[in-house]
């Protein structure tokens, strides 16, 4: 019985120490395959935020280069200046709406392409980019706008605005050029939903100045956001204005827990941050495969130790069982071989002349 109990004690230590080791194992990998999403996530975030910034910078540069030229030559651009302008500084990747010539007071002269031209004479100078840019004489890059249309006269569009001053040798105002990009153009540059091997990598745009989010995917752009939505675009804004330039996190919105990511990026007077999230429940399925796995392989050792145990008990339970027919069969060939000697006493004829010398003695 002894040896039962230690048999089973040590069947159990082992089950309990395979179980810590593999659950040890499976924390280490989980750990390793988080730290790797969020690196994933930074690394395309940084990827994304640097190509906004080039192109951003790019437009930037075009616009100073221009105006540094109208201001040397000391003129006053025309339509087909702007025309021209804008056939070398449009890029595919970000949509150029529009350019236009202000005077110094904000008033509207001139506009490419022409179908935008409905808002020449129209002022601008209540708007707080052309204030900043009245001010500094330095570029100058507005939160998103909504175009100012007093008169419904021209389509609606939401862009940000590039406006830069033109100022001549003799460091007088000659008027501002203004370039409007269009905000939707970056929906394909953004991928809001971008499919990363078995999971999804939602993306948006930050104007982290003005608190406000430039670009999201659908489902946070509606007029009515669900409570859940509403707590993930908070986060998003909230999250962009921290301390780090470039960071990453394992966190909970809503009660749901996300992995996220964002770096920022300074364009002129005003601060852009990409954030990108991943719902922590679509990473779970290579967790939850490596734990059945690791399950799997515990339930396996544990199976053998198991058949090595009862394998142990049943060669102990069989070793007793013919030590004790053993014993049995000794006592029975003891028995025998008793009786089998006093039969051969009663037969001998030594027992025969004294049975018959007491018979004898008894008459």
């Amino acid at each position: 019985m002894k040896k039962y109990l230690i048999t089973i004690l040590i069947f159990l230590v082992i089950i309990i120490a395979n179980g810590f080791l593999f659950n040890s194992l499976f924390q280490t990998e989980h750990r390793k395959y988080e730290n790797s999403v969020k690196n994933d996530m930074q690394q395309q975030t940084v990827m994304l935020s640097n190509t906004l910034w080039y192109l951003f910078n790019d437009y930037m540069s075009d616009i100073s280069l221009m105006t540094s030229f109208l201001g040397y030559i000391n003129k006053t651009p025309n339509v087909d200046f702007l025309k021209l302008l804008y056939e070398n500084v449009k890029k595919p990747e970000i949509s150029l709406l529009n350019i236009a010539f202000f005077d110094n007071d904000g008033t509207q002269q001139c506009v490419y392409p022409a179908k935008y031209s409905a808002s020449n004479k129209l002022n601008y100078s209540f708007r707080k980019y052309f204030r900043e840019a009245q001010k500094t004489n330095k570029i100058i890059v507005s939160k998103a706008l909504i175009n100012y249309r007093p008169k419904k006269a021209t389509q609606e569009y939401r862009s940000i605005v590039f406006i830069t001053p033109i100022v001549n040798s003799s460091k007088e105002m000659r008027g501002y050029i203004v370039l409007n990009l269009d905000i939707l153009s970056l929906k394909k540059l953004m991928r809001y939903e971008n499919k990363k091997g078995d999971r999804y990598i939602s993306f948006y745009l930050v104007d982290t100045r003005h608190d406000e989010l430039l670009c999201a995917p659908q489902s946070l752009r509606a007029d009515k956001l669900s409570p859940a939505n509403k707590d993930l675009r908070s986060f998003i804004i909230n999250f962009s204005k921290g301390n780090n330039v470039n960071h990453s996190a394992l966190t909970k919105v809503s009660g749901k827990k996300i992995y996220v990511a964002s770096n920022r990026l300074k364009i002129a007077n005003t601060l852009l941050t990409v954030v990108a999230t991943v719902p922590y429940k679509e990473t779970i399925s290579y967790t939850a495969d490596f734990s059945r796995r690791i399950s799997l392989i515990t339930v396996y050792i544990g199976l053998i130790l198991f058949m090595i145990a009862a394998f142990v008990m049943y060669n102990e339970f069989i070793m007793k069982k013919l030590t004790n027919k053993i014993s049995r069969l000794e006592i029975i060939i003891d028995e025998k071989t008793k009786e089998q000697e006093t039969k051969n006493i009663v037969q001998s004829e030594y027992f025969k002349e004294l049975k018959d010398k007491v018979k004898l003695i008894k008459e």
